[in-house]
């Protein structure tokens, strides 16, 4: 009886342990998350203090031929699907005919 009584005390101070270091590591997570946003949030004002957003120059008439080129090539393409016949081979479509 001695015995299951101790075990059972053993197992509770096991547990209370476990739940201790459990808040405490939360407690800690919690507290480096939010030293780590507040890094970042720095991090990111700096880098967007420092962009040179403003200082873009126009783009130039030959620059703007080539972006409505690759714009123009881009637009999807149609597909069309050859017929087979029961054989399998390729038949002429009607527009060809």
């Amino acid at each position: 009886m001695e015995s299951i009584v101790l075990a059972c005390a053993c197992v509770v101070a096991i547990y209370a342990g476990l739940g201790g270091f459990a808040w405490w590591l939360r407690r800690e997570i919690e507290e480096i998350m939010t030293e780590l946003d507040a890094n970042l949030a720095q991090a990111i004002q700096k880098v967007l203090q420092d962009l040179p957003i403003g200082d873009f120059e126009p783009p130039n008439p030959v620059q703007m031929m080539i972006m409505e080129l690759i714009q123009s090539n881009m637009k999807p393409k149609t597909i069309i699907s050859q017929s087979r016949d029961d054989s399998g081979l390729f038949v002429a479509s009607e527009s060809e005919s």
